[in-house]
């Protein structure tokens, strides 16, 4: 019961002293999809390697809102028709390349040419997205980058969730030569075995592991 006690009470010893790093761990997949652009990734093996890779403007919490990606904040304006995302200063890319807004832009434009459903949502929503995303036209009022630090969304009209589709894998951030920004850094690979190491300049912190296959 003593050592049961001692055990059990050096929890919050050990919770001040701060995470602990190392490890290595293996996971099974049925594929080993390849990298490249992300995609709408319909697969669990393709969902489970983009959200080891890639990262997005905002991601899902557990509550169902969206919070923090590559996006820090986010402000609304014109009665929930216009959102502004202010990009974390310290998010980078694999390549150590700062994240800028017109990476993002870039990046969402491809997104709402995808395949996806999501996609699909937020282009119904955003000014010109229809015509953009069915090819008719290239201009796209609603998507735009007034600064590095700054992403604006403009909608035809204030629709619930507006950013949830951002969170999509397909909607990850890329740079212009195609880094990725996840926490993990694709390494060595084999036809049934990718190697993977923590990103220590992720958004969100170095992970845990010290690697990943």
């Amino acid at each position: 019961l003593l050592a049961a006690a001692l055990v059990l009470g050096a929890g919050p010893l050990w919770a001040a002293l701060g995470p602990r790093y190392g490890g290595e761990l293996t996971v099974a997949l049925a594929s080993l999809p390849s990298l490249g652009e992300p995609t709408s990734a319909p697969g669990l093996s393709e969902r489970t390697l983009a959200a080891l890779v890639h990262q997005t403007l905002v991601q899902i919490e557990s509550g169902g809102a969206p919070g923090p990606g590559l996006a820090r904040s986010w402000t609304a304006a014109a009665d929930g028709r216009e959102w502004t995302l202010t990009l974390a200063p310290q998010a980078r890319f694999h390549d150590a390349s700062p994240v800028a807004a017109p990476d993002a832009v870039r990046s969402i434009r491809r997104f709402l040419r995808s395949p996806s459903a999501a996609a699909d949502r937020l282009a119904a929503t955003l000014a010109g997205g229809v015509s953009f995303r069915d090819g008719s036209s290239t201009e796209l009022p609603g998507l735009m980058a007034p600064d590095a630090a700054h992403v604006v969304l403009r909608f035809e009209a204030a629709v619930a969730a507006p950013l949830a589709p951002l969170a999509a894998p397909s909607a990850a951030i890329t740079s212009a030569s195609g880094s990725a920004a996840g926490p993990f850094v694709p390494g060595p690979r084999s036809p049934r075995r990718l190697d993977l190491a923590p990103f220590i300049g992720h958004v969100r912190g170095r992970p845990y592991l010290d690697r990943l296959s």
